[in-house]
């Protein structure tokens, strides 16, 4: 994807809503202070984060 820039077989929606999972995710082990749980989703957004910003770059 970061080499070629085509992200046509991205779907956005699908990807924001697992973006919006993880941070839930992510949320959820902050409060309940859960470092494999807040690790992993911290992981996930990270990666969410980067591929949504690229499907909206290379659009």
């Amino acid at each position: 994807m970061w080499k070629t820039k085509d992200t046509k077989s991205l779907s956005l929606v699908t990807n924001l809503m697992f973006l919006a999972t993880a941070i839930l995710w992510l949320i959820y082990g902050l409060m309940i202070v859960d470092w494999p749980l807040i690790i992993a989703n911290l992981v996930s957004t990270t990666a969410m984060v980067s591929i949504v910003a690229a499907k909206l770059k290379f659009k």
